[in-house]
């Protein structure tokens, strides 16, 4: 066990193994640590630092903020019994950053070496202890990275993990469906509904899953939230392939009666709204078809009653007007 033990997900957590006591540190020395962490094995000059976390106040004001949280990052991380420098390092009096040769863990780097190692791999070359280790790095993900904090490079690193963090358990779900252990598998799939509920691949992955299991109830519940959240955070209907999966369902069960079960009412009322809408956008885009040839007709009409055909050199009277025609055919309501 490293002798300093770093956690970055969740609630910022330092440990030395010494004393297995948490040091607490305060917002601003969790987001100058992290920046030390994550932003590549390097040092960093003092003035950008103080320009970046304290570039609101004054160059003076801004250093003495900066001295005064890597003097309680030192303290932190290099308590008393600690050699000065183990962890956080100095060059001269303008360069500090951290010692990536100590004894360190960091749950990031940990969580990361873990997930793609096997995310490299196709789902269907994975193992039983692949498996086992892909659990153990999501495990490690016990919340986004420094919550709180809104700087950019914190949202993109935020972001990219989150990404990971939800790609392993994707992975995990299919892996488990594939070996049959349905009940992992659903384990999975609602762990990312619950990170990310409008993903309706997930809610179909789950609502198959129950159906296989024989879980009928569950499955149809599954699919009434589904489209509950989605008209509701997106005020859209589940698409076609996730209609088909419920019309499969009840043939399947087709004797089965949903008392007070008044979904598939609303999802024919759905479905009807999503045809009208159809035929509303058709009907507007008729008239307003209509509504230029009338104006193409009068501009006809205005125009000179003969033209010359230059091919044959002579006068030739113009033909009707083909939007007289069609007019006559459709006529444009309150036209007449």
């Amino acid at each position: 066990m490293a002798n300093l033990q770093i956690h970055l997900l969740g609630d910022v957590k330092i440990v030395h193994s010494n004393n297995h006591c948490t040091e607490k540190v305060t917002k601003s020395v969790q987001n100058l640590l992290a920046y030390f962490l994550l932003r590549g094995r390097r040092v960093f000059q003092r003035a950008a630092l103080a320009g970046l976390f304290w570039g609101n106040l004054s160059e003076e004001h801004a250093r003495n903020c900066l001295n005064t949280a890597v003097w309680r990052l030192r303290r932190a991380i290099e308590p008393k019994g600690i050699r000065r420098g183990a962890y956080l390092q100095t060059f001269g009096s303008e360069e500090i950053g951290f010692n990536f040769n100590s004894d360190y863990w960091l749950d990031i780097e940990e969580f990361e070496r873990s997930a793609k190692k096997i995310l490299t791999k196709k789902t269907e070359h994975m193992n039983g202890h692949d498996e086992r280790e892909l659990r153990n790095a999501v495990s490690l993900y016990r919340g986004e990275l420094l919550e709180g904090f809104y700087n950019d490079w914190v949202i993109f690193e935020r972001r990219r993990l989150h990404e990971i963090f939800l790609n392993s358990l994707e992975r995990l779900m299919n892996y488990c469906g594939i070996k049959n252990d349905y009940e992992s598998a659903c384990f999975f799939a609602q762990w990312i509904l619950s990170e990310d509920p409008l993903r309706e691949d997930v809610h179909r992955i789950l609502i198959e899953l129950y159906i296989k299991q024989g879980h009928r109830s569950k499955a149809i519940r599954q699919y009434q939230t589904c489209c509950a959240l989605l008209k509701k955070e997106l005020n859209i209907y589940p698409m076609d392939e996730t209609v088909y999966l419920y019309t499969k369902l009840l043939k399947q069960f087709p004797n089965s009666s949903f008392n007070g079960d008044n979904f598939n009412v609303l999802q024919i009322k759905g479905m009807l709204e999503k045809f009208y809408d159809k035929i509303k956008d058709f009907e507007d885009t008729k008239t307003q078809f209509m509504q230029i040839l009338r104006l193409f007709e009068l501009a006809i009409n205005n125009a000179p009653h003969v033209y010359v055909d230059k091919a044959k050199k002579r006068e030739v009277k113009p033909v009707a007007p083909l939007p007289s025609r069609i007019m006559e055919r459709h006529p444009i309501k309150g036209s007449e």
